[in-house]
């Protein structure tokens, strides 16, 4: 009786193995998941900072490129607008190895009825910059138009700085402004559009890099278009949605520029791919996936041999029955 009880508590017991493979292989699955996951995002955290390092040196060297060339031309014409004017053939040439477009000299005067200081232009010269670069929007005024640029050369004459460089915007278009203060009555300028200071980046068709100038106060966000020219996109004429979808929630960022010092944020992003780390069908999911149908397949592959021995118990015992009552038949019948 005892033996018999046992027996039928190992029969109902050997049913949970399918139910532990279940768990077992789920838990396996997770860890796994996991385990990948985690990897996969160390990996790609990696090689975005590496990225962006490579993207934000190359943006700090061709502006400071850019700095050097235009302070040699100050240092070998001097000071004199009329200076200036007789070397206007130099300057052409000289600014197409930069990635300035204009170059225009600016006269502080103050009118007898104002308090307020005119700047006017005294001295313009444009090229076409380099190939396949955006072009600066035309400007006929013989004043400077720009409130933020006169309000930073103000700012330049009282603190008596000597060279800022602002991002702003002007007619609609990314620019990036370099002031040099010659005099306290002379501001040179130095523009180029912004797009020109990624030229030479190329980036990926899932990297964004997004722009920040603190003194405007503006921000832009630049990807590769068409062609691998950039295409660069105001956050006040709003950003299209489709570009965070399917952003990762990591980004590298940098609050300067650390060869020329420039006070620039720049925020370099990567959008989910094919195989990321933050898409639907990682490797990590996958692996997951894969684990998931592997424990359900050997759990049902358990129950399916338990069932079947069962089966087959089942009609051994009740065939031994059927004889057994057979044999006691024959010996009641003799």
């Amino acid at each position: 009786m005892w033996y018999a009880q046992r027996v039928r508590l190992l029969r109902s017991s050997i049913f949970l193995v399918p139910i532990l493979t279940v768990v077992i292989g789920s838990g396996v699955s997770f860890l796994l998941y996991q385990t990948l996951r985690r990897s996969e995002i160390e990996f790609e955290s990696r090689e975005s900072a590496k990225r962006a390092q490579e993207i934000v040196d190359q943006v700090d060297l061709r502006i400071s490129n850019s700095l050097l060339r235009i302070q040699s031309y100050e240092e070998y014409i001097g000071g004199r607008v009329i200076d200036y004017r007789n070397e206007t053939a130099f300057l052409k040439q000289a600014l197409k190895h930069t990635l300035y477009q204009r170059m225009s000299i600016f006269q502080v005067e103050k009118p007898e009825n104002s308090d307020t200081p005119v700047f006017r232009r005294v001295y313009r010269i444009d090229v076409d910059g380099e190939p396949g670069a955006q072009k600066l929007p035309p400007t006929d005024s013989s004043t400077l138009q720009s409130e933020l640029i006169r309000t930073v050369m103000l700012k330049m004459n009282r603190s008596n700085e000597s060279r800022r460089v602002v991002f702003h915007q002007y007619a609609g278009v990314p620019i990036m402004v370099t002031i040099v203060r010659s005099t306290p009555h002379h501001f040179l300028t130095y523009t180029a559009p912004t797009t020109s200071v990624l030229q030479n980046s190329h980036l990926r068709p899932n990297e964004i890099i997004s722009i920040r100038d603190p003194v405007s106060n503006m921000t832009w966000l630049v990807q590769d278009g068409d062609g691998g020219a950039k295409t660069i996109t105001s956050l006040e004429q709003g950003v299209p949605n489709e570009l965070f979808d399917t952003t990762s929630p990591s980004f590298v960022s940098f609050r300067s520029l650390p060869q020329t010092g420039l006070n620039l944020e720049i925020q370099f992003t990567t959008k989910a791919g094919k195989g990321s780390a933050y898409s639907t069908l990682s490797f990590a999911t996958i692996a997951g996936i894969f684990g998931g149908l592997m424990t359900v397949g050997i759990a049902l592959l358990f129950w399916s041999l338990l069932y079947q021995n069962k089966r087959v118990s089942g009609l051994v015992v009740e065939k031994t029955r059927d004889l057994e009552r057979a044999s006691d038949e024959v010996h009641e019948a003799l």
